[in-house]
């Protein structure tokens, strides 16, 4: 089972391709044999198929081509049904971004692409130096998608009120007090803390629904 971490994934979002996009260094060193490298082990290979949710199909080879990102992406091996249920669960969550309008428009995309880059010393033109028109194309997809998933977890986040906020604060006080942080300063980055915490346990409890009443094919 990788539930928790199909729900990292659709967070982290490109990660593993940005990873990827980086030229591999040359070892400088000849290696040795006194401790030989340990290899994940590969779950067989069992023919991947397309399945259809909700009137949307995935093909059989996005669902190989996704087997194999999440186990560069998490280093552990990953199953064809893994894979399978990481994109029907992927799916159901961009249908339910789309259905209430959060899908970001192709300037954001761009922009955080861009930003993303950025940190890692990068240009978006570098990057599509390095990688074809279609892999770019995946690496765009794949952070709208994420954008999206964002923008409904976000959507589904209660405010938190001034209780929760106040009990967070006690609960670290000693924390906050030991750095000369009042509540009042604290109160932006609890609210934040908050609005995630909840905005996940909301985009759980929904994805649950999402699949209680999903036609999967």
């Amino acid at each position: 089972m990788i539930s928790k971490k199909i729900i990292v994934a659709l967070l982290i979002g490109v990660a593993f391709l940005f990873a990827a996009c980086q030229t591999p260094v040359e070892p400088t060193t000849p290696p040795t044999t006194e401790t030989p490298p340990v290899e994940v082990p590969v779950p067989p290979v069992t023919q991947a198929a397309s399945v259809t949710v909700n009137g949307d199909t995935i093909p059989a080879e996005r669902v190989q081509q996704t087997q194999e990102q999440l186990q560069q992406f998490t280093g552990e091996p990953v199953s064809t049904e893994e894979a399978t249920q990481y994109l029907i669960e992927e799916t159901l969550l961009l249908q339910e971004a789309r259905e209430r309008g959060l899908e970001p428009t192709i300037q954001e995309v761009e922009t955080e692409i861009e930003e993303q880059l950025a940190m890692q010393g990068m240009s978006r033109e570098e990057l599509q130096a390095a990688l074809s028109e279609e892999e770019y194309q995946q690496l765009f997809t794949q952070q709208q998608n994420q954008m999206s998933i964002q923008a409904l977890q976000q959507d589904l986040a209660p405010q938190p009120t001034d209780e929760e906020i106040a009990e967070v604060y006690e609960q670290n006080r000693e924390l906050f007090e030991a750095e000369g942080i009042s509540e009042e300063e604290a109160r932006d980055d609890i609210i934040t803390f908050l609005a995630q915490a909840q905005g996940q346990e909301a985009l759980a409890a929904l994805l649950e629904e999402l699949l209680a009443n999903a036609q999967i094919q």
